[in-house]
């Protein structure tokens, strides 16, 4: 894209007429067009859409005649930012910053919409609009460090930090950001420099110490980094719940980085020397063991976050049953489903996986109810909502309820076209009923077209061929699921109970 495709010249949005910063600006207002728009509000959604559309032409029409006129271009900056037309935005606040009559938010709504579709020369000249206005700030320093990143102009990037860093001397935030661009632009030795000296000057300012661990890991200063982690994780002052946060970020990172792994493992094991009682710490040593798929040390890890006063979470309960599912364990899921929603009776999953619990014990019929019970006292909010269909749309399956079957399979996609777990479950059951077909075939293409690296999709998609009788395709699609990790001692039509939530 054109760095300055939306930031066109007057002509193009005033007609013939040029634009001259010496006019003054004029405050007619824009009755009608008020009115219209208080009408498009209370319109059905084609209604609006014509009314919008309509209103736009009309105020264009008035800035070409009136190219000053204040009230005309605020309502083109508010009209245009309604329809998405990044282009009229861009240009209407143009006209209103020349006239001195921009907002400092609109401003900054126009660099970040710009920034959003790569138009930095577009968007530093917003971001200098609302610093005109504001003042630099550390939103602005920082974005314009990152455009100039972008653009490969590392001495501007640098100086826009040095700058911002002179205007606030006593702001860690500023020093940070000049330390980082250093890192960012490989002066390493620098960079270190910039960090020392960062930690004299705001000892006791943890995120300063916290960037400097995570600059000190991704440069292959694991020592440091070690020795930053253990004075973070010991220091009484600093709250249970931000050391536990900090740790929780190096979960984002790749498990086979070996220093995120090991910061991760001696973070949790520190904080269990010094208080081997606080569930909290259970639950982040079962997190970073699920993490690097020790499994059997997350389980005991978190079953016994759940035996400590206070530890009895939603968030550890919904991992222990997740591990139960993932093994296929229908005894402990069901004991750790009834335990989970008699701890927590209000969270709209509990009866979700307990109704899950007792379909995969077979007891259809109990789930049954209990789903139902679920999707009506949770069922309002769309995405609890469309995991009940999901699996009652299962279990209705699995009673021989087939209307009702089809019924909440097709409801859930009529909430979530896009989610590949319910297209494949429906294609799945359809195919093994050998009912309706094409719909089975035309769900599981769009399932594995979403998630093709999903080796149980592709296996769904080669039941469902073997169902029509494509045996040559349904070999193909297996071959995939093979070459994914599905067992390749299974034939062409295999059991797939897809999704777990």
């Amino acid at each position: 894209m054109n760095p300055r495709a939306l930031l066109v010249c007057a002509a193009a949005f005033l007609g013939e007429r040029a634009w001259s910063q010496s006019l003054s600006p004029t405050f007619v207002p824009e009755a009608r067009v008020d009115a219209m728009l208080q009408k498009a509000e209370q319109s059905n959604p084609a209604q609006k859409s014509r009314l919008l559309n309509r209103a736009s032409r009309k105020l264009q029409a008035s800035a070409q005649k009136n190219p000053a006129n204040a009230p005309t271009l605020q309502m083109l900056v508010w009209l245009s930012y309604a329809k998405q037309d990044a282009k009229l935005f861009a240009q209407s606040l143009q006209r209103l910053q020349a006239l001195g009559q921009g907002q400092a938010s609109d401003y900054w709504a126009a660099a970040e919409w710009l920034f959003g579709l790569e138009d930095y020369v577009g968007a530093l000249e917003f971001i200098r609009y609302y610093e005109a206005t504001e003042g630099q700030t550390l939103r602005s320093a920082s974005s314009k460090q990152a455009i100039y990143l972008r653009l490969y102009q590392g001495d501007s990037a640098l100086s826009c930090a040095a700058q911002y860093c002179i205007q606030k001397p006593n702001d860690p935030r500023a020093a940070l950001l000049y330390a980082q661009t250093l890192g960012e632009l490989g002066a390493s030795d620098e960079a270190f420099l910039a960090f020392a000296s960062l930690k004299k000057l705001f000892p006791e300012n943890t995120e300063v110490r916290w960037q400097y661990l995570l600059w000190a890991k991704a440069n292959d200063r694991l020592t440091e980094a070690l020795a930053e982690a253990e004075g973070i994780w010991s220091d009484p002052d600093i709250t249970e719940r931000a050391k536990v946060a900090y740790a929780s970020q190096l979960l984002t990172q790749n498990p086979r980085d070996q220093p995120s792994a090991a910061l991760a493992v001696r973070w949790a094991e520190g904080l269990l020397r010094q208080d081997s009682a606080n569930p909290a710490y259970w639950a982040l040593r079962g997190d970073v063991a699920r993490w690097l798929d020790d499994l059997p040390t997350a389980e005991e890890s978190w079953r016994h976050c759940l035996s400590l006063p206070g530890g009895a979470q939603w968030p550890v309960f919904q991992q222990i049953l997740q591990l139960d599912l993932d093994k296929g364990d229908s005894e402990a899921l069901l004991i750790d489903a009834k335990a989970a929603q008699g701890a927590h009776p209000e969270h709209p999953f509990g009866s979700l996986f307990l109704g899950v619990a007792q379909s995969r014990k077979g007891e259809h019929a109990q789930a049954h109810a209990i789903l139902l019970e679920g999707i009506n006292r949770f069922g309002s909010d769309k995405e609890v909502r469309e995991q009940y269909l999901l699996y009652l749309g299962e279990v209705c399956y699995r009673l021989g309820l087939l209307n009702e079957f089809r019924g909440h399979f097709d409801e859930a996609i009529s909430i979530s076209r896009s989610n590949p777990t319910v297209l494949n479950n429906y294609a799945y059951f359809l195919a093994l009923l050998r009912i309706d077909l094409k719909k089975a075939e035309a769900l599981a293409l769009r399932a594995v077209a979403i998630a093709d690296q999903e080796a149980s999709f592709w296996d769904t998609l080669a039941t469902v061929y073997a169902s029509q009788g494509k045996h040559a395709k349904a070999q193909l699609a297996m071959d995939r699921a093979h070459s994914l990790g599905a067992d390749p001692t299974k034939p062409v039509q295999t059991t797939n109970e897809g999704y777990e939530p």
